[in-house]
């Protein structure tokens, strides 16, 4: 006979009860049967009992309710009866319908079941079909409290209680009859089983009303109990049928799913959903409709999305330091529903696309975080990007403007150190010009093929093996573009050699410009422009150029983000003098842009002049002369203001910085200047002579590096004698020997820094070694006409009272001294 609290799933809680059998109160009225006198009281408005018509509805309340199960065949609500040992009026407690036995959870209830039908150690699913397929009770009687059915008429009978509490006698004198009608304990049905911990055994699957009945119940009392174990169960990926089911009752609510459900609709959307593409569309689906039903939702839908973009990494694997970013064809497929998931919100709600870039930084993972994580996360915004065309531009500064964080967090000293030990020692001057030329070392990366390329190492350095793994898939993705592909592709670092042998495209590092060659095709790739389209890119040039202007140009010493530009130009040296009118005449020229975007702006252009093999000889002139007509614009307006016509770096700034540019660009390519006497003669037309005597002094601010090599190189071809000047500016830095104290001053000397030095990271190298021109060095003539009484003396301490006295009759130091009396 079924205990009281338990009724068949085909019948409703009025076929089970007769209100004849119930207990009534003096005030004739009735007591609930399954709820104990003292928790009845606190439940109901009135202590006194219920009418008949608010009984009915009590009962049908206690079976509907969130705490009430459903087993195929039976309805299994709450017992609040004192059936058990440590009898609490607050808890409740199941009933199985198949033996005495009970507990105090749906878990426990649901695991026992499997256990007491001798299912243990069977398969979930024979369980759960022997669960659902049950369809008669055990025992030939039940309980029937209305009598049309014909069945007992009283709560009396033979019973078999399992436990009983102290309070059994108590509450059954206070009730006035039994409260406990127990299943008999049939032989034939009843196991037992010792020392067994339900625990860890759950149902595969949940039927509807259970999904339905936990939401509800949750919407009621907001408690996150009655779905964690749930969802615990699911965490698995084991009972997609019972997920898909849960799926499909969230959507068919979803209009009811307000901001009460916060919670759960969030906690299940954390589960791995998207690792199955039929519980992906299915996700999408009720992502979808949420959204639309509530758009409060979709902040916090697109923030879990954005998670799940990040990969579960096992930081064991060694292998992914060499192979990040690199995805089995299931985790593709994940990545690929989650973007879709993603694109299906954008799609419906437009004005989430701020949510959509603001949740794309925010997940950006942190800079010192596995380099798999930073690649993978990587690789689907660029998905992300290529799916969204009007959000590209916004999407690809997220991204580099991480690269940008990476990159100052991994300054060269620092990778120099790890990766290059034996040139920790090398000067400022050896790493701006790399003076000590490696001929060997050079023929073996100039024009190297992919396929000659050894097998890729992680750097040492944790943030630079980062960068350079970033750097990498920024250049594929670069690549790509140019040529139209749409499929984004592994990066060179993870295909091995005969898969890039293989490759139909031309190679991302390969090179088809010629050293010194004029003429030369449109591509700066083995396709030499053929395979590339031109629509797609000019639009990322576009957008690149955009970004550089927001971003790059902005970071001071950034090292190695910058050559995403510069490899792109490279593919496509046609954008050069396009590239170089942006730098020169939009953020040089212009006196309203800031003065450090200026200054930026000039040394980018020499930097890339200097060390682009796409830049021909005749590009380099142009633009050098464009900068010497600038030169010769300022002095001769500031030969109008006699009282500005002085050495002061802070007043004259523009006009230093760009002697520097055109001082470094000369020295770095002064072997084309010099080729032949039509060369000779256009780099006399410069006209840099009259900048270097100029009452301005350029040689006593720029960077004594740089100095010292163009005064070698210009003296050695008699571009322009500057041994004067070097000598009045040494003969400035000798201190003087004073009675009395004085204040030291220092020389105001321009930074050299230039963006384009040599590149450091290892692998991602391979994409821009063949179109990076490295300084060969000035040959030992030149080097030994400089003489040692040249040099610049730098730091040297002045005395206020130097600036006012003369040395020597040579034009030079009379011209300074004409200055100082000004």
């Amino acid at each position: 006979m079924l205990h009281i609290s338990i009724i068949k799933d085909e019948e409703s809680a009025l076929d089970h009860f007769s209100l004849s059998s119930c207990q009534k109160t003096k005030d004739d009225l009735y007591i609930c049967p399954i709820c104990p006198l003292p928790r009845f009281g606190r439940r109901e408005s009135s202590s006194k009992g219920l009418s008949q018509v608010c009984l009915i509805k009590h009962l049908r309340d206690h079976f509907d309710s969130p705490k009430s199960l459903i087993v195929k065949g039976y309805k299994i609500t709450a017992c609040f009866q004192p059936c058990i040992q440590n009898y609490d009026a607050k808890k409740w407690h199941y009933h199985c319908p198949f033996c005495p036995d009970s507990y105090t959870t749906k878990v426990l209830i649901k695991n026992h079941i499997l256990v007491c039908q001798g299912y243990v150690g069977s398969t979930h699913k024979s369980a759960e079909n022997l669960v659902m397929n049950t369809s008669t009770p055990v025992g030939s009687q039940r309980i029937s409290l209305f009598g049309s059915r014909g069945l007992n008429s009283s709560f009396g009978g033979q019973f078999t209680a399992v436990s009983r509490s102290k309070n059994s006698s108590q509450n059954e004198s206070l009730l006035g009859f039994s409260p406990l009608p127990l299943t008999p304990a049939s032989s034939s049905v009843v196991k037992t089983v010792e020392n067994f911990t339900p625990e860890k055994l759950e149902f595969e699957a949940l039927e509807k009303e259970d999904a339905k009945a936990v939401i509800q119940g949750y919407l009621k009392t907001a408690d996150s109990s009655t779905y964690e174990n749930v969802f615990k169960s699911f965490s698995t990926m084991e009972d997609k049928a019972g997920i898909l089911l849960w799926i499909k009752e969230l959507t068919n609510c979803a209009a009811n799913l307000d901001r009460k459900a916060d919670k759960l609709i969030l906690a299940f959307l954390k589960l791995p959903l998207f690792s199955c593409d039929e519980l992906g569309k299915a996700t999408s689906s009720f992502i979808q409709t949420l959204v639309g039903y509530h758009n409060y939702f979709s902040y916090h839908v697109l923030k879990t999305l954005f998670n799940h973009l990040l990969p579960a990494l096992n930081e064991d694997n060694d292998d992914l330091l060499i192979s990040a970013g690199s995805l089995s064809a299931d985790e593709e497929s994940t990545y690929n529903s989650v973007l879709s998931a993603i694109l299906l919100i954008n799609s419906d709600i437009p004005l989430t696309q701020n949510n959509l870039l603001l949740l794309a930084s925010k997940s950006m993972p942190y800079l010192n975080q596995h380099v798999h994580i930073h690649a993978v996360y990587a690789r689907n915004l660029l998905r992300l990007a290529e799916s969204l065309p009007h959000l590209r531009v916004a999407v690809l500064e997220v991204i580099i403007s991480n690269m940008i964080t990476i990159d100052v967090h991994a300054p060269r000293l620092e990778l120099l150190e790890e990766e290059c030990e034996d040139d920790v020692d090398s000067n400022d001057e050896e790493d701006m010009f790399n003076m000590e030329v490696d001929d060997t070392g050079r023929e073996q990366t100039e024009n190297t093929p992919l396929d000659s390329c050894q097998v890729p190492r992680a750097m040492t350095h944790k943030v630079g093996n980062t960068l350079d793994v970033l750097m990498c898939i920024m250049f594929q993705y670069i690549h790509d573009v140019c040529h139209g592909i749409k499929e984004l592709s592994l990066p060179v670092h993870l295909k091995s050699v005969p898969e890039a042998q293989n490759t139909k495209l031309c190679h991302p590092g390969s090179e088809s410009i010629s050293k010194f060659s004029v003429k030369r095709p449109d591509g700066g790739c083995e396709c030499g422009g053929t395979q590339q389209s031109v629509s797609t890119l000019k639009a990322l040039y576009n957008d690149m150029k955009l970004i550089f202007s927001n971003t790059i140009l902005r970071t001071h010493a950034s090292a190695h983000v910058q050559f995403l530009l510069f490899y792109l130009i490279s593919m496509r040296p046609g954008l050069l003098p396009f590239f170089l009118d942006f730098l020169i005449n939009n953020k040089f020229r212009d006196p309203q842009v800031a003065p450090c975007i200026r200054k930026n702006a000039m040394a980018y252009v020499g930097s890339l002049l200097a060390r682009g093999k796409f830049v021909t000889f005749l590009e380099m002139h142009t633009c050098l002369k464009s900068i010497c007509d600038w030169c010769d614009d300022y002095l001769d307006n500031q030969e109008k203001i006699p009282e500005r016509y002085y050495e002061d770096l802070s007043l004259h700034w523009p006009f230093y910085h760009a002697c520097q540019t055109l001082f470094y660009i000369f020295t770095f390519r002064y072997l084309e200047y010099t080729a032949n006497k039509k060369a000779l003669a256009m780099a006399r037309s410069l006209n840099l002579e009259r900048f270097v005597h100029s009452r301005l002094n350029p040689l006593n601010i720029c960077s004594p590096p740089i100095v010292k090599n163009f005064v070698a190189v210009a003296h050695h071809f008699q571009i322009a004698y500057c041994h004067t000047v070097m000598e009045r500016n040494k003969r400035l830095g000798i201190p003087a020997a004073r009675t009395d104290a004085y204040v030291e001053v220092k020389p105001a000397v321009l930074e050299s820094l230039f963006p384009f030095d040599p590149y450091l990271l290892q692998r991602s190298k391979l994409y821009i070694q063949n179109h990076y021109r490295e300084f060969e060095g000035l040959p030992e003539d030149i080097a030994d006409d400089m003489m040692e009484d040249t040099c610049v003396s730098v730091g040297t301490p002045i005395s206020p009272e130097y600036n006012d006295t003369a040395f020597g009759v040579s034009p030079g130091f009379m011209r300074f001294s004409e200055d100082n009396n000004l």
